[in-house]
């Protein structure tokens, strides 16, 4: 009888547990501490682990257990949304575990499905509220030797401007005397004067204090005639060249490769490809006779499986050749590899024909890849001559393979790269034929800023127009773009699609004093002004246009775009003027509302604590439940 009992008693803590709210499981307990600017100074740990009544001993246990995460960090994940950080975070939880998230809430992307979050418990802990520097904007160097003062734009978050304070410090004691001006919505304007231009740098140390906290910063400036343009790689981090546009500085950028300008994200592109551009196959000759056989061949197969997964302008037309051409092999992508796993060496070498059939089928400037040991069955003919008879118009590159090739041979085809082992050597050839100026691509729009049209390119560059947004400053005779802008808040990005030289700094300080005269177009504060003629320019943001009115009577007339949002993209056209596009003046993170984070965490917590059904604890009360009823049956008999 006590069985009976005992086994009704499971059945129903299995029907219980079926509909028992995911939350009240139990679980690990993780962090993600967000570390984004808008977050301010981190306070101690055990101040903020006590005022959110988490015990050390847990956080001890997390970190140990490498349970704590931080964005953007590069140990955790690097994305500066919390948004991402949440997707990335999922897979690493499991239905009742608890999250610890430290972050104020502000997003930049779109929050993923809170029910896939159900059954999570998740502690939001916001920071406290306290000033800091967002944004401090002055010139590189001091303007002139005549100028006698300058204003820096300073932008304070969560302060409180009407109660605190702003001190300024100069290490060098050039700074003679200070004014400061409250622009609202955290803008303050502060004048630097001197008894004379300064002859050594402003090393200034900005604090600003109030009642709940302070911040600090330091600034710069280089003396008058000091200034050098601020160069940057590619191949910094598109976040960091962000973070400086939103300073206020002018990068320049020059690079002739194509990967350069294809791999920076949209919201900095410079050059893009023309939308029409007619796509333009790759040919490669690969020579499969009987000297090819064993690794010359295998690793002229490596090499274009390795261009397979990096050319994007056309197909690959592979053209194997012994005495005679063989049939072509079309590559569009990895699927189509297999198509050479047919081929083998055999047979004499016939290269002077195969490049005589090769210039019946390249019609116009196009590009030829040749793979081979370099052994010819000819190589005393006159190459030079039957490369100009039958491939004039072709760029060509040879690629030797194998531990015999004839290099000084392959040499007098094409451009051959001798140095590093054979990945270096792949590396390169695939730079030379992406970087190889094929097929002229045209710019559009024209220049907004005063500058010489006279400056001519090193060489010509392959076909590259400005993206959308950007602005051509510099053309030349044919109109191809060589020079263009996209401006970023009150920053300055500026690609040359040539390559790096001496000679293109000087016009980089031409851009550089331009942009920082002060009747320049663009962000000023937190207001946005064009100069024109006497009719008003077309600003617009969005789908809606601006209401404008006249701010300095010119000439040039300065116009002022009234409410003008520092969050989005702001488009100036019409009257003449080339149109063009300046970047929002702060980030998305500082000005992003917390309300979309708030109701997120609501459905996530309806979530959590709302009924589920687990049928297969029911279906086990249901076996418990009948298996008490037989045995009190068989009791009674």
């Amino acid at each position: 009888m006590k069985l009976a009992r005992l086994l009704a008693v499971l059945a129903l803590l299995c029907w219980v547990a079926s509909v028992w709210p995911q939350g009240m499981l139990g679980g690990e307990t993780w962090v993600l501490l967000d570390r984004s600017p808008s977050m301010g100074a981190e306070p101690p740990l055990e101040q903020w682990l006590d005022a959110n009544e988490v015990d050390l001993a847990t956080w001890r246990n997390a970190v140990a257990k490498k349970r704590v995460l931080s964005f953007p960090h590069p140990k955790g994940f690097e994305t500066d949304d919390l948004a991402e950080a949440l997707r990335l975070m999922r897979p690493k939880l499991k239905v009742g575990d608890h999250l610890i998230v430290r972050t104020d809430g502000r997003i930049l992307g779109d929050l993923p499905d809170p029910m896939t979050w159900k059954g999570i418990h998740i502690t939001a802990v916001p920071p406290a509220a306290q000033p800091r520097f967002q944004q401090v904007i002055g010139p590189a160097a001091w303007p002139s030797t005549s100028a006698a003062a300058i204003w820096l734009r300073i932008r304070l978050q969560d302060a409180d401007l009407p109660n605190g304070d702003l001190q300024v410090r100069d290490r060098s004691g050039q700074v003679s005397d200070l004014s400061l001006q409250n622009h609202g919505d955290g803008w303050l304007a502060l004048q630097l004067r001197c008894e004379a231009p300064p002859v050594e740098a402003l090393d200034l140390t900005l604090r600003w204090i109030e009642s709940s906290g302070e911040a600090r910063t330091v600034l710069r400036i280089a003396p008058p005639g000091t200034m050098t343009p601020n160069w940057i790689s590619p191949d910094q981090p598109a976040q960091e060249t962000l973070r400086r546009l939103h300073q206020g500085e002018i990068l320049f950028l020059a690079d002739p490769g194509v990967q350069t300008w294809q791999s920076l994200p949209q919201d900095l592109a410079i050059f893009e490809a023309q939308e029409e551009e007619v796509e333009r196959p790759l040919w490669v000759l690969l020579d499969v006779s009987g000297s090819m056989e064993g690794q010359a061949l295998q690793e002229g197969l490596a090499a274009l499986s390795d261009l397979v997964k990096h050319w994007r302008l056309g197909p690959i037309q592979v053209v194997p050749f012994q005495q005679d051409l063989l049939d072509t092999i079309s590559l569009r992508s990895a699927a189509d590899l297999p198509k050479l796993e047919k081929l083998s060496a055999f047979g004499p070498t016939d290269l002077a024909q195969a490049l005589h059939a090769m210039g019946s089928r390249i019609q116009g400037p196009e590009a030829l890849l040749v793979i081979s040991d370099g052994a010819a069955g000819q190589p005393d003919l006159d190459w030079a001559l039957l490369l100009q008879e039958h491939l004039a118009e072709t760029q060509v590159f040879c690629l030797p393979t194998g531990p015999n090739a004839e290099w000084d041979f392959l040499d007098g085809l094409g451009e051959v790269l001798r140095q590093g082992e054979w990945s270096q050597r792949l590396d390169g050839v695939l730079t030379g034929l992406q970087e190889a100026p094929l097929v002229p691509v045209y710019p559009v729009a024209g220049g907004a800023f005063p500058l010489p049209e006279t400056w001519q390119p090193l060489e010509e560059h392959p076909a590259w127009q400005a993206a959308a947004g950007a602005e051509v400053l510099l053309k030349d005779a044919q109109d191809r773009a060589y020079l263009a802008i996209r401006r970023m808040g009150p920053g300055l990005l500026v690609g040359f699609a040539d390559r790096p030289d001496a000679k293109l700094d000087g016009l980089a300080r031409q851009v550089e004093q331009a942009f920082r005269s002060p009747s320049r177009d663009g962000w000023v504060g937190s207001r946005f002004f064009v100069q024109s003629g006497e009719a008003p320019p077309v600003i617009r943001q969005g789908a809606r246009d601006l209401e404008v009115r006249m701010f300095d009577v010119g000439p040039p007339v300065r116009w002022d775009g009234l409410d003008a949002s520092p969050l989005m993209t702001t488009t100036v056209d019409g009257l003449g003027i080339p149109s063009w596009q300046a970047g929002p003046l702060t980030r998305p993170e500082w000005g992003n509302p917390r309300d979309p984070w708030n109701r997120w965490l609501e459905i996530q917590r309806n979530g959590l604590t709302g009924s589920v059904f687990r049928p297969r604890l029911l279906w086990a009360g249901v076996l418990l439940l009948t298996t008490a009823f037989v045995l009190r049956t068989l009791r009674t008999r």
